[in-house]
């Protein structure tokens, strides 16, 4: 397939169709640290289940804690019993200065060290219609 060269992307997606590429297997995130920005509903819900089922432990964000605890739920009741991996939930606004250093803050007193976290997925965000000016000015 290799030797295809520009022809490889086309026909991937083309085999793709008829012959799926095989997720991995579950233990494959065995003792990693998964971060996941914007987990508590959509795509960014379904990468935390799809990690934790892979057995990564998990540390989504949340703007509220009541969202947060709403999405730990959905996690844990989505993987396995057998789930050795921790899942946590770290308070973070992205429209406050303030919240994202207390994030980084606590999200550093959580892991061993900087080689603690192997995969971060920053899926939060919003869309405005409309420009609007965040409560700090920005």
């Amino acid at each position: 397939m290799e030797a295809l060269g520009i022809l490889d992307s086309p026909l991937q997606r083309l085999v793709g169709r008829f012959m799926p590429v095989a997720l991995p297997a579950p233990g494959t995130f065995d003792g990693q640290t998964v971060l996941i920005v914007g987990a508590t509903t959509g795509i960014g819900l379904a990468a935390a289940i799809h990690f934790a089922t892979l057995g990564a432990s998990i540390i989504i964000t949340s703007r509220t804690a009541s969202r947060g605890d709403a999405a730990q739920k959905r996690i844990k009741d989505a993987v396995p019993s057998s789930y050795k991996g921790d899942i946590s939930c770290l308070e973070l606004d992205l429209e406050s200065y303030d919240s994202c250093t207390k994030f980084m803050t606590m999200l550093k007193k959580s892991l061993s060290g900087p080689e603690a976290l192997d995969v971060a997925i920053l899926n939060g965000g919003i869309v405005n219609s409309h420009f609007e000016e965040s409560a700090a000015g920005w």
